[in-house]
């Protein structure tokens, strides 16, 4: 009896030996045209004619269901195979599965094809199963539709193509093995994909494909080159892959969430797009929390503040801020200082955003008056804090990357409180809550472009805290320059930090 005999889809003719000719492990060549013979008797496909690029031919359809559970298929053999279906079409030529329909279910589960096999343009209107196959020569599923769920977990590939396929139902790839080059370009999914744990041992290409759904890749490892350029990802979860060469994602536009957490690269991976006219490309979460980035990362070829804030959905700032903290990091790790500073002016506000739309949500979400109250105190917070953040940290000094505009806003802030001086110290008898404004002319002139200069004089000495002694302040005035020294005592510190921070690093 046939070792397999309790799967119940073996040949009844061969059956009582060790294997039946379905199960057969290796098979002669005789056996070979002997089983594919056997394979149409027992399925009865019907035998039809179609015009392909204007030229007839055969194909095969199978209306009833496919059980080839364990089937070991041996290597095509060249002599044709002679098979005639319920209607009198005959098949007289080389067996071949291109350009099939399987109308019914099709299990081939834990089959073997022991040489290359082809399932070009075939159409599986049911759901198909490849669950533990495995593939030990070349197979092609170019422009292959599968209609329904289809299941190749677990499945070992020598070398695949799926170029051009399209997945109208699940595709699960689950802990599969590429172990040469895994082709999917211009391949849609318009259901999930889940290729987690899975192994691409050599190159891996996902060039122009489109997953209208969420896509799943955790756990991955990605051993050769791998593209997904050019490509349009809904949600993608690229959680705990490992990338050991360059991994591209050139003008792949992520149409939802998109997780890289944990992952580590070990080459360069680019994100890279068109520079001259750079679109949308990630609309939604971007996250790369606790990535490794070997040899770095980049997302825009020339770097250009507008252009890389173009390629992010600016109602999701999150993403913008998760791009901008990893190229940061990335540019430092290359020593690349002044580049780093620029990302880090990008994070920082694209992160006022996110505080922003975060307190917003938190009001819109809030059910209960007490949660009313509390986001509408954060809503405040949020609008006040980023209000101070921008004035003082932004438009001051860039967030302590610009000595130059620090120095700016020094000449600006010792300019308008020598003008203030001068022209209050003209009213300087006028009371305001019993306290007169005052003068700092206790000793100089006070009239005419000489006092204005006494005045721009004081109001230096007072911001650098040096304070001469030779002109006092009276009055509101007192209050004045204590601001200004305060104001003066903190720019000063800062102009020293960001001097030593740009050039003795």
């Amino acid at each position: 009896m046939c070792k397999m005999a309790h799967f119940g889809n073996c040949d009844p003719e061969t059956a009582d030996q060790e294997y039946c000719i379905f199960h057969k492990p290796n098979k002669s060549k005789e056996e070979a045209v002997e089983f594919y013979r056997k394979f149409l008797e027992r399925f009865k496909p019907r035998v039809e004619e179609i015009e392909v690029d204007g030229r007839k031919t055969k194909r095969l359809v199978f209306e009833e269901p496919v059980d080839a559970r364990e089937y070991v298929f041996p290597k095509i053999p060249d002599e044709p195979i002679e098979y005639k279906d319920r209607n009198g079409n005959k098949w007289e030529q080389k067996f071949s599965f291109k350009y099939a329909v399987f109308k019914n279910t099709a299990n081939f589960n834990k089959a073997t094809f022991k040489e290359d096999v082809s399932f070009e343009q075939v159409h599986f209107e049911k759901g198909v199963d490849f669950i533990k196959s495995n593939f030990l020569g070349y197979a092609d599923f170019s422009n292959a539709v599968f209609h329904k769920d289809t299941q190749f977990a677990e499945a070992t590939f020598e070398e695949i193509e799926f170029f051009g396929a399209t997945f109208k139902g699940r595709a699960k790839f689950v802990s599969c093995i590429f172990k040469k080059g895994a082709d999917f370009w211009f391949a849609k999914f318009n259901d999930a994909a889940v290729f987690s744990m899975s192994e691409f041992k050599e190159q891996a290409y996902f060039h122009q494909i489109t997953f209208r759904s969420k896509v799943d890749f955790r756990g991955c490892r990605f051993e050769g080159y791998t593209t997904f350029s050019h490509s349009q990802i809904e949600d993608a979860d690229f959680k705990y892959c490992r990338f050991q060469d360059i991994a591209e994602f050139w003008n792949t536009s992520f149409n939802g969430n998109a997780y890289f957490d944990n992952s580590s690269f070990e080459y360069v991976v680019s994100f890279e797009g068109i520079d001259s006219n750079p679109n949308v490309r990630f609309h939604k979460i971007l996250s790369f929390s606790n990535c490794d980035f070997r040899q770095g990362i980049k997302f825009i070829g020339s770097l250009d503040e507008e252009k890389f804030q173009k390629m992010f959905n600016q109602k999701y700032p999150q993403s913008l801020q998760e791009a901008a903290r990893v190229q940061r990091l990335s540019y430092e790790k290359e020593g690349k200082r002044d580049e780093a500073d620029r990302m880090f002016v990008l994070e920082r506000r694209a992160y006022r955003k996110v505080l922003k739309n975060r307190a917003k949500e938190k009001y819109f979400n809030a059910k209960t008056p007490y949660q009313k109250f509390e986001a509408i105190l954060f809503l405040i917070y949020a609008y006040i804090s980023t209000a101070i953040e921008t004035v003082l940290a932004d438009w001051i000094s860039l967030y302590g990357t610009s000595w130059g505009r620090i120095i700016l806003s020094s000449f600006w802030v010792i300019t308008a409180n020598a003008i203030l001086y001068w022209t209050l110290s003209h009213f300087s008898y006028v009371e305001v809550y019993g306290i007169p404004i005052g003068t700092i002319y206790t000793n100089g002139i006070s009239q005419g472009v000489p006092g204005f200069l006494n005045a721009l004089y004081y109001s230096l000495v007072t911001f650098t805290t040096l304070g001469y002694g030779d002109m006092h302040p009276t009055g509101w005035l007192k209050a004045l320059s204590a601001i200004e020294a305060l104001t003066g005592a903190v720019f000063m510190a800062l102009i020293v930090a960001v001097i030593a921070r740009k050039w003795m690093r």
